[in-house]
């Protein structure tokens, strides 16, 4: 068991506490002068056992800092060692946790960056020739990069000087930052064409759907929300929709939209002078004794001890 206290100083930092991989988001609509993100996820630190599913329009590399841990995606399962890399493609439906967790004692470091930041502008030759056939091998979801090979590690050096210029504010940091990423990125390249293409037209439809009903949750979770309304979203029929949610995230819809919209309660708790009672409503919960009972179970500490403690929580796993 591990009881940790957590501090957050910022609301970057509450970003990557409640919505550690920007959850549907891409760095262009949080960094659009510089589309790229290098930050460190604890799992130690984390209340939930693993990071909500989510997509974003970036690719991403995932660095097992220490421990392992499982990314899942709906077509594949890569577990990841001390030293291991996944790349994972833009777009692609997955989620993060550590392979224990009784024992989550796993850190990443993530990088992500939009197709354009290689390509330069959409339609050229970059991206023409050496970013749409990544992005349109959808059967290379998640690439699995062993520290046993030369590459990885070679790999794992430089993105260890990523991280030292995207910590530091040097002069010309950006084009030493983006040379790096290019030079990877080609070794990706590579790797992925080379791959024997798989078909997996099941997933993408899957995959799709999934997609599209989460993106309903988001977008209406304040709002009553029927399990009719999710699977519409999707143009499927409620069991479809069940299937696609428990087959994918092994929850049921309702458990998710519960889940999501605790998080945001989270949020406003710590950003919001609201009372409880009105974030309550806000987040969906009509009924407040009923939404702490909720919050609860999922974060561990009472929607007033959340606040109470400020941005200090103690969790026992």
């Amino acid at each position: 068991m591990h009881i940790i206290g957590i501090r957050l100083k910022d609301n970057q930092e509450l970003d990557r506490y409640l919505f550690p991989v920007s959850e549907g988001k891409d760095t262009l609509s949080r960094y659009p002068a510089f589309p790229f993100l290098c930050h460190t996820l604890d799992f130690r630190t984390y209340l939930e056992d693993k990071t909500p599913w989510h997509w974003h329009k970036d690719f991403k590399i995932i660095e097992a800092a220490a421990g392992s841990l499982i990314v899942k995606s709906s077509r594949s399962t890569v577990r990841l060692e001390t030293g291991d890399l996944c790349f994972v493609n833009a777009s692609v439906f997955h989620s993060i946790a550590p392979s224990d967790e009784n024992d989550p004692d796993a850190v990443i470091y993530i990088y992500q960056f939009l197709p354009e930041f290689i390509s330069g502008k959409a339609g050229n030759l970059f991206d023409q020739e050496y970013v749409k056939p990544v992005i349109e091998r959808r059967d290379q979801d998640l690439l699995f990069l062993s520290a046993k090979n030369a590459m990885t590690r070679g790999i794992t050096d430089t993105l260890s000087v990523i991280r030292h210029e995207y910590a530091s504010s040097g002069f010309g940091n950006e084009f030493q930052i983006k040379h790096q990423i290019d030079i990877i990125y080609l070794m990706v390249y590579e790797t992925v064409l080379s791959s024997q293409r798989q078909d997996h037209v099941v997933n993408d439809i899957l995959e799709s759907r999934m997609q599209k009903m989460i993106s309903y949750i988001q977008k209406n979770y304040p709002n009553p929300i029927r399990l009719s309304d999710i699977a519409a979203s999707a143009m499927v029929s409620e069991r479809e929709c069940f299937r696609c949610f428990q087959s994918m995230l092994g929850i049921t819809p309702t458990k998710f939209l519960q889940h999501y919209r605790v998080r945001m309660a989270a949020r406003r708790l710590l950003e919001t002078d609201e009372s409880i009672q009105i974030i309550s409503e806000k987040t969906g919960f009509s009924d407040i004794s009923y939404f702490g009972r909720v919050f609860r179970e999922l974060m561990h500490v009472t929607p007033s001890q959340f606040r109470k403690n400020g941005l200090s929580v103690s969790i026992k796993r």
